[in-house]
């Protein structure tokens, strides 16, 4: 989480209007650093404690840590680690401090996002979720014209969530695997599916195999993932599908297109998104390139980074961009020469060291070596 991401997150929660009574913070929001910015003397800030609490424990620890202050002092309660209360009770517990503390915002800090909560139109109405930001894969639960939200992030190990709230019990890879196929390709041949992931099966076969596993996706997700049309299976219009992908991918297209300083931003945000090689790439063929296609666009995000925060004279943060793209793609030479120079300029010697340690033994995986330009830098930086 950026500097940038807490600056949005106070900038949203200090422009909060008068009718929002209740705060929800983002589950895949990590609060912590921004909210401690917004607590002050009319705050309660209320850490509870316990497992599985039901309505009356929460308002108890809420009363303890009232203490002898007056209700009407208090201009917001934050209930920390607000998913060891069930959900139902949480709801309960939600609706008594609103009614009990009636000129004070309730700001509830959770890791799942509990359905009651988006289910009570009531509460919707006086609610924000914060910080929300297409851009940043923050859905705005709170807008209650948002439709059925199915956030996929596939830069990294793979997330999925139906309404905030996380799909994990996939009964083995296969389904997992045919689902974030389906969300990364959009449109999709039945030949191809079955090229991709039963080439060596008979027809029938691979049909009955197939049906099964979409239906149990399908039972997964709440509603059809997928329709078929015109020889094509594509993602269900009722689908309000939010893919860091496709975000990623969208973020690098503009900021190759931006001047320098909106670039910047861009490449930030993008980067931002970038939590890993694509599914943790898992060995298959068709995860493997993507994750190299996706690798080489981040690697380029970092590198321009680098570049432009060398022309901002911020070479701290140039070299970290540096390292980090040395870091996915170990075997590019150019990425490596930059870090090694960099990490050498700045004498970070035993660094450089490693840098080039690194390269040749990446180089050497491949059946390659060192080219003249790395060994000449190498022996210059006296590295060989």
């Amino acid at each position: 989480m950026s500097l940038h991401d807490f600056s949005m997150f106070q900038s949203q929660f200090r422009g909060l209007s008068p009718h929002v009574r209740l705060v929800l913070l983002h589950p895949n929001f990590f609060p912590q650093l921004p909210l401690l910015a917004e607590l002050n003397a009319t705050s309660l800030y209320v850490p509870l404690r316990g497992k599985s609490m039901g309505r009356d424990g929460i308002l108890m620890q809420v009363a303890a840590a009232l203490g002898d202050q007056k209700v009407e002092t208090i201009s917001d309660i934050f209930l920390d680690e607000a998913d060891r209360a069930l959900d139902a009770d949480l709801l309960a517990a939600v609706h008594e401090l609103l009614a009990l503390y009636s000129s004070a915002r309730v700001i509830v800090l959770l890791r799942v996002l509990p359905k009651l909560f988006t289910q009570d139109a009531g509460l919707m109405a006086i609610s924000a979720m914060l910080p929300h930001s297409t851009e940043h894969m923050l859905w705005n639960y709170a807008d209650a014209t948002s439709g059925k939200v199915l956030e996929v992030r596939a830069l990294g190990p793979g997330r999925v969530q139906v309404e905030g709230r996380n799909v994990s019990d996939w009964d083995g890879h296969l389904p997992r695997n045919l689902f974030f196929y389906f969300v990364d390709r959009g449109t999709v041949t039945r030949n191809e599916i079955f090229e991709t992931f039963w080439p060596d099966m008979k027809t029938n076969e691979a049909t009955n195999v197939f049906h099964v596993t979409k239906r149990k996706i399908n039972e997964l997700m709440g509603t059809d993932v997928t329709i078929y049309d015109s020889g094509f299976y594509r993602i269900a219009p009722q689908m309000n599908v939010q893919y860091d992908v496709m975000l990623f991918e969208q973020l690098m297209t503009r900021a190759a297109a931006s001047a320098p300083e909106d670039a910047y931003t861009i490449y930030e945000q993008a980067v931002g998104l970038y939590r890993g090689d694509y599914l943790g790439m898992a060995p298959m063929p068709w995860i493997q390139r993507r994750a190299s296609h996706l690798q080489a666009l981040v690697v380029e995000a970092l590198i321009q980074l680098s570049k432009l925060n060398i022309l901002r004279n911020e070479i701290a943060r140039a070299l970290a961009s540096a390292l980090r793209a040395f870091g996915v793609m170990p075997h590019r030479e150019d990425v490596a020469l930059q870090a090694m120079q960099m990490s050498a300029q700045q004498g970070h010697k035993e660094q450089a060291q490693r840098i080039f340690s690194v390269l040749r033994h990446a180089l050497h995986q491949r059946g390659m070596s060192p080219s003249d330009q790395v060994m000449t830098t190498a022996r210059t930086l006296g590295l060989a």
